[in-house]
């Protein structure tokens, strides 16, 4: 057993009808604290028990003194699963308090709490209080069990056991996926796509139309899925059922990420900033490094500054692969593209099938609201669009213009 497991204090509490609304909360600090990293999955035990795992970081917490002169952490974790399908009526609460002596190798905490789920789509309001501090971050995330078949009622493993947080994988990893109690043989299809960047705000383009016909695929045995091995970057499709969407996702990604280390990924994440001449400039160079230390430092006007904005450009382009990665790269989504131009929103809503931003006291841009609508994917239940429209065209302009004049636009 997990050393952290050892030390939780669970407390359950459940609470039918109440009429407190998750669309009432906001959640900015999902993506504007980082200090705790929070990484949250969610999985089916039972009919109407689900499992929410989690890990924190326990470097962003506050360490005191207790009376036997050691220094521990102590933090609750709050649990709040509202019905979509019942007016966001709360389902179920529970919470656990976790009391932690300071390690400074094991940084890590991790573990699971249970909550009851409906058959519906879950929408879970995660709370962490720094008890020593008298902080609370929160989080949401929705966990879609309409689908006997879908990806809840899966689990991902390490060789060891261990759930893992992400079904992410890199190339050559080796992986334990546990199906469904009452299947015995699965389907995997593998789709390998070219994913476009994200179109800017104000276009009228349509997106790109993904194509679902796989590149291959296979039928494999409970056994084989132990131990199984990615080698290769895309989309795995694991179905007990071919006739049905829904299944569950593996993504297979390059050993970079989620970090820009090639000088061909930082160049492509310059693609938001760039005119088309530039861009053809940088990829073109024979020296691609020192192109895009030569672009930024023109846009900054020293090397001090250049470094800054390399800085906080390219962390926020990893931020977005570890905060909006679904079917395909983070920092190429709709959500990802507006985080990396305009920084953390000021705050963020979920209602329905929408969440919403807002960013207020940006310095030389207006109040701007961004609106993404969730849309129905085989793949991933984190795909969202941004709604588009003309009005925004002026206020992207003056975020690009701000970069490009060696200014970082939003908070850092």
């Amino acid at each position: 057993m997990n050393r952290n497991l050892l030390y939780f204090f669970i407390l359950l509490v459940t609470s039918c009808g109440t009429q407190n609304k998750y669309i009432n909360t906001d959640f900015s600090q999902q993506y504007r604290n980082l200090l705790l990293q929070p990484e949250f999955r969610v999985r089916m035990s039972t009919d109407n028990i689900g499992i929410l795992l989690f890990q924190i970081n326990s470097s962003g917490l506050v360490y005191k003194k207790n009376e036997n002169g050691i220094f521990e952490s102590l933090l609750k974790l709050s649990v709040t699963n509202f019905s979509y399908d019942n007016a966001y009526q709360i389902y179920d609460t529970t919470s656990v308090l976790i009391n932690l002596p300071y390690d400074s190798v094991n940084t890590l905490i991790k573990g699971s709490i249970n909550i009851k789920a409906c058959a519906c789509l879950n929408y879970l309001k995660v709370k962490i209080t720094d008890l020593n501090k008298n902080q609370d971050y929160l989080y949401g995330l929705s966990m879609d069990c309409r689908f006997s078949g879908s990806s809840p009622y899966y689990n991902i493993t390490d060789n060891f056991g261990e759930d893992l947080m992400s079904t992410v994988v890199t190339e050559n990893s080796a992986v334990n996926i546990i199906p469904p109690a009452d299947v015995s043989k699965l389907f995997v299809r593998f789709y390998f796509r070219e994913y476009p960047l994200a179109l800017p705000p104000f276009s009228n383009n349509p997106p790109q139309v993904f194509d679902f016909h796989s590149d291959s695929s296979r039928q494999v045995t409970n056994k084989e899925l132990e131990g199984i091995t990615f080698t290769k970057e895309g989309l795995y499709l694991f179905q007990s059922d071919t006739m049905v969407k829904t299944g569950f996702t593996v993504l297979c990604a390059d050993q970079d990420f989620p970090s820009f280390t090639t000088s061909d990924r930082l160049i492509d994440a310059l693609r938001y900033l760039t005119t088309r001449k530039e861009y053809e400039k940088l990829i073109s160079s024979t020296n691609k490094k020192k192109s895009v230390d030569e672009f930024w430092l023109e846009k900054a006007g020293n090397n001090e500054r250049g470094r800054q904005l390399i800085r906080v450009y390219y962390g926020r382009a990893k931020d977005a692969n570890i905060l909006f990665t679904s079917y395909m790269p983070g920092w190429k989504t709709d959500r990802g593209m507006i985080y990396m131009i305009y920084g953390p929103p000021s705050s963020v809503y979920f209602s329905g099938s929408y969440e919403t931003w807002d960013y207020r006291n940006t310095a030389g841009l207006p109040t701007t609201r961004f609106t993404f609508r969730k849309l129905l994917n085989p793949f991933t239940d984190q795909d969202y669009a941004l709604e588009r429209g003309l009005e925004l065209q002026n206020v992207w302009y003056l975020a690009v213009d701000s970069w490009r004049a060696g200014r970082i636009v939003g908070d850092y």
